[in-house]
């Protein structure tokens, strides 16, 4: 496998990532407390519905109804910008990219939520006629939305990432469905989620930079049905996680971080996003690329914490 869509940064390397041992980055968490058991059928349909009114109102109202639908302080990625946070942050450069006569348009693969009622991720695939194209054609791409409801019960979109021109398209046709797609949170433990998930992913970027390489740091972390959000191809869990980074080239590092302004956890579901550099090893000679990443992590019974669905785009070095 050629390229994981975590850091995006060149489909000529397989992109990167990197783990430690999450049993370990939380066992401070000595006073865990069960949520009380949720119906994470009707939150999952709350969370669609919520999702179909958004694509209605962009087909209706153009690229600003999305904006409408941000919560203030959301993060945004798409393809050649920093992380942005927040509407008036982001109304530039989106506009620029997707608003008429530019048209975006995606449908839901998966959802994922936690136990609370009050967090949950889309995932899908996406259709992107570019304006700034020379020759106009619709490009087929992957996305990842989180949302998060708020105390007047609106659901607002809090993260939100977009690959829409991969150099190569999803291999998964329109309407087929997304097989062995991972299951929602189970338990929710602990007082600081986001503390604990923020103290994995800092572990597995550290795994991820050291001399092996980010392959077993990617195989330690993720769930048993966790995947990579990737183009063309999915891979799922540790072995087929391991086995994606094996043309990992051993004078490259692949570094990357939590970007500690952004990221929540609630009902033992939440989301990490960061910026990721594919670099030469020291005394290498080699390209640098710019990446950035949206994480979906789900805690353990242990109260450790793995990714489910990971994915990324390119942005300006």
């Amino acid at each position: 496998m050629t390229s994981l869509i975590r850091f995006s940064i060149a489909l000529s390397a397989v992109v990167f990532a990197a783990s430690s041992a999450p049993t370990r980055a939380h066992s401070q968490v000595s006073h865990a407390t069960r949520a009380a058991p949720h119906d994470t059928t009707a939150t999952k349909a709350a969370l669609l519905a919520a999702e179909r009114a958004l694509a209605h109102a962009v087909e209706n109202r153009g690229a600003q109804a999305f904006l409408d639908a941000l919560a203030p302080d959301a993060a945004v990625l798409f393809s050649d910008q920093i992380i942005l946070r927040g509407p008036d942050a982001v109304r530039a450069a989106y506009l620029a990219r997707y608003d008429l006569p530019s048209h975006y348009t995606w449908m839901v693969d998966h959802v994922v939520v936690g136990i609370d009622g009050n967090f949950g991720c889309t995932v899908g695939r996406s259709h992107f006629d570019n304006r700034a194209d020379t020759v106009r054609m619709a490009h087929r791409g992957v996305y990842v939305t989180c949302w998060r409801r708020a105390a007047d019960g609106m659901w607002r979109i809090v993260a939100h990432q977009r690959n829409d021109s991969p150099a190569i398209e999803p291999e998964l046709a329109d309407g087929v469905p997304l097989a062995l797609a991972p299951h929602s949170a189970t338990v929710s433990l602990g007082r600081d989620q986001r503390a604990q998930m923020l103290a994995t992913e800092t572990a597995f970027a550290a795994m991820g930079a050291e001399v092996a390489g980010p392959g077993p740091a990617f195989a330690h972390f993720v769930a048993p049905d966790g995947i990579l959000w990737t183009v063309p191809d999915m891979p799922r869990g540790p072995e087929q996680l391991l086995a994606a980074f094996t043309g990992f080239s051993p004078g490259r590092v692949l570094w990357w971080g939590p970007s500690r302004s952004f990221g929540f956890a609630a009902g033992g579901l939440g989301y990490t996003t960061g910026y990721s550099v594919n670099r030469p090893a020291e005394g290498s000679a080699g390209r640098y690329g710019a990446g950035k990443f949206l994480t979906i992590w789900r805690q353990n019974a242990d109260t450790t914490w793995s990714y489910v669905i990971d994915s990324g785009s390119p942005r300006p070095w």
